[in-house]
């Protein structure tokens, strides 16, 4: 496996970790609320489009092109 596909999947990793801890924090804030909205909003968006772009670049570790 080649560095740079490494990398690749290194920073999607955190791309993902990132948004998905600024989710976490967002539903921790609403703690107090009866209800938690978090469906639908910008962050949980972000969420699902960063895992898709990491389900993606891990796809890519078992394909056998370079």
């Amino acid at each position: 496996m080649k560095i740079e596909k490494i990398e690749s999947i290194e920073s999607e990793v955190q791309r993902f970790m990132s948004r998905l801890l600024d989710l976490k924090a967002e539903v921790i804030n609403q703690k107090d609320q009866k209800y938690q909205y978090v469906e639908g909003t910008y962050k949980s968006g972000a969420v699902k489009r960063a895992a898709l772009d990491l389900k993606v670049a891990l796809t890519r570790i078992t394909q056998n092109r370079d």
